[in-house]
């Protein structure tokens, strides 16, 4: 009995250890699974993080800001490359992203939706031979959707990202147009004071007359009461009272009408001061006091064989005359004096030249005539408003010969054997005084065919004068000059003519490549001084103007990336001074600049463009941008 009973006790000590190592294997077995469970739970849980993290340095590394914060993807880009974000480098944004791609994608499930996550940047991201990500709103957009599915929590970046434009530019529809959006521009010239004429034709509207002043930003607009097509129509040179004329219907010559009120006027010729002259023979003129547009007083002029044509500079009439062996004297008349017309004649300085100026400007009573080419100038006149001064071109830069007043003459002009070309990488283009303005409409690189410098506008090849019947001009064995208008059609400029009163400049660019050298010749009565600024980096895709505005100089260019920029600084500050940004391009959001022209005031620059309609953008010597309407 004893044994049975031992034997009992052992077998339920037995079965007992065996329940104590079941449940003990259970507990491990359970354990280990629990554990297996725990630690992919907790690799799940770190890829998450890493995946978000990544996800949330992929965003602010390309665009600075999560997706879903944008309205705009593109936009976005191309705010950060206007902020100078991309250069090309390998190294440099968006490129620079690419390694938070490739750790997301790393990071990411194979499968459910962090799988789709993954294989949409397998497939946007991933090349044939490397990832990259350069074009990266086409590239993320969409994806921000698929993060969240991925279930993604939002958590802190912690990389810098790109640089982000903080300043609005000009948008297209911000500048109002000046024209109908089917206008042509006819016509157009500046006067003295500054103030730029614009004649639109348009098949709705018909002849439309608007007059901008740069320095203050005015604007005037209205229409011209001319009827019939505008072909042919063009603006007499004037002040106050605008003068249009047309081809005369059946006859020869041209009819001429007041801007403002439509009615035709017996006027032919071109308008200065209130002045009109046209030749009526071989070197013989007629300058007539015109009020209202009828010619009140004349008085006639003839002129020696050989001299040039006649040009105004301040209220002076002027020409070149030979004089013996001395080359040629400019010579003055008064436009008025005693009240009476045309003063008394004066020598006033010999001049390098034979023919009138290439470019007057005038400042107020002071005005500044360029002999020669913008490439060799061969002298600049001074008239300060009552006294006249000269200079003449020596090697690289313009010094002084003389100066005297319209009482007294200038000892004549001498060039000395270092007589050298001024390299200046433009061609001449004869323009009128008006065009010039008081700073002046700016010299084009295309020659204009059958351009003369002379201000007193298109005449009839048959005329008795400024009014009655035509008559025939006198015989001289060759065809009698006509004196042109001389405007051309209006452009960029390849270099600009500047002045002040007793001051003037001549600013240009010369590209090369990685830089541009932007020259200035300032001279005054006393001499002239050469300076020079070296720019690095500008990326200039088309150039817009290089021009003196006061003491400052301005740059205005379209980039490599079609943005319009801008710099405004003394010359000598130019290569440190930042770029200023202005406009886009067409492509986003800018206006289409077709048809591009310049003009520039004493204070300010207007560019002239075609869109929707022609448009104007003013930029003061503040450096401030605006429409002009």
């Amino acid at each position: 009995m004893a044994d049975k009973q031992q034997q009992r006790e052992v077998r339920i000590k037995r079965r007992q250890m065996v329940v104590i190592a079941l449940v003990a294997a259970g507990l491990v077995i359970g354990g280990l699974h629990w554990w297996q469970r725990n630690a992919e739970q907790q690799g799940r849980l770190v890829r998450q993080r890493a995946a978000a993290l990544a996800w949330a340095n992929l965003q602010h590394c390309v665009f600075g800001a999560p997706l879903g914060t944008i309205a705009s993807l593109p936009r976005r880009v191309r705010l950060i490359e206007l902020a100078g974000g991309r250069s090309g480098d390998t190294d440099s944004w968006p490129t620079r992203c690419t390694v938070h791609g490739i750790e997301l994608h790393d990071a990411l499930d194979d499968r459910g939706p962090a799988g789709a996550l993954k294989a949409q940047l397998g497939e946007r991201l991933g090349g044939e031979k490397q990832w990259v990500i350069d074009e990266p709103a086409a590239q993320l957009e969409g994806l921000a959707a698929l993060a969240k599915q991925a279930g993604l929590p939002p958590v802190a970046a912690t990389v810098t990202g790109p640089p982000l434009l903080d300043r609005e530019l000009l948008q297209k529809e911000r500048i109002v147009p000046l024209s109908p959006w089917n206008a042509t521009l006819v016509d157009s010239d500046q006067l003295e004071d500054g103030t730029v004429r614009l004649l639109f034709g348009s098949p709705a509207r018909g002849l439309q007359l608007c007059e901008l002043r740069p320095d203050d930003g005015g604007a005037d607009c209205g229409t011209v009461p001319v009827q019939g097509a505008s072909a042919g129509v063009k603006l007499q040179p004037g002040g106050t009272l605008a003068v249009l004329s047309r081809p005369a219907a059946g006859a020869q010559g041209r009819s001429t009408y007041r801007a403002d009120t439509g009615a035709e006027v017996t006027l032919h010729g071109g308008l200065y001061r209130g002045m009109a002259l046209i030749e009526i023979g071989d070197h013989e003129f007629e300058l007539a006091e015109v009020q209202d547009g009828q010619a009140k007083r004349e008085a006639k002029l003839k002129l020696p064989m050989n001299s040039s044509t006649p040009w105004l500079m301040a209220d002076h009439l002027a020409w070149l005359e030979p004089s013996g062996g001395l080359g040629h004297r400019l010579q003055l008349r008064k436009l008025t004096a005693d009240g009476e017309l045309l003063g008394d004649k004066q020598a006033v300085a010999a001049v390098p030249a034979s023919r009138e100026p290439s470019q007057v400007c005038h400042s107020g009573t002071a005005a500044v005539a360029l002999f020669g080419t913008a490439q060799r100038p061969t002298a600049l006149v001074f008239y300060d408003g009552q006294s006249w001064s000269s200079s003449v071109a020596v090697g690289a830069a313009l010094v002084p010969v003389g100066a005297g007043s319209t009482t007294g003459s200038v000892p004549p002009a001498t060039a000395g054997k270092g007589d050298a070309r001024l390299d200046v990488p433009v061609q001449r283009r004869h323009q009128e005084a008006s065009e010039f303005g008081i700073i002046g409409l700016l010299g084009s690189a295309e020659p204009a065919p059958d351009a003369s410098a002379s201000p007193w506008g298109k005449v009839p090849s048959k005329t008795s004068g400024l009014w009655g019947k035509p008559k025939d001009r006198p015989s001289t064995g060759r065809r009698a000059r006509a004196l042109k208008s001389g405007r051309s059609r209006p452009g960029l400029p390849t270099h600009s003519f500047t002045c002040g009163e007793g001051t003037a400049a001549l600013t240009w660019r010369e590209p090369r490549p990685g830089r541009d050298h932007i020259h200035q010749l300032h001279c005054t009565p006393t001499g002239c001084r050469r300076s020079e600024a070296t720019i690095l980096g500008l990326g200039v895709k088309v150039w817009w103007l290089a021009t003196a505005l006061g003491s400052r100089t301005l740059l205005v260019w379209r980039a490599r990336g079609g943005e319009l920029r801008m710099r405004l600084a003394p010359l000598a500050e130019l290569a440190k001074t930042e770029d200023a940004l202005i406009m886009d391009s067409a492509d986003h959001g800018g206006p289409a600049t077709v048809d591009l022209a310049a003009f520039v005031g004493r204070s300010a620059v207007v560019f002239l463009f075609r869109d929707v309609g022609y448009q104007g953008l003013r930029i003061n010597g503040e450096g401030e941008v605006a429409s002009l309407l």
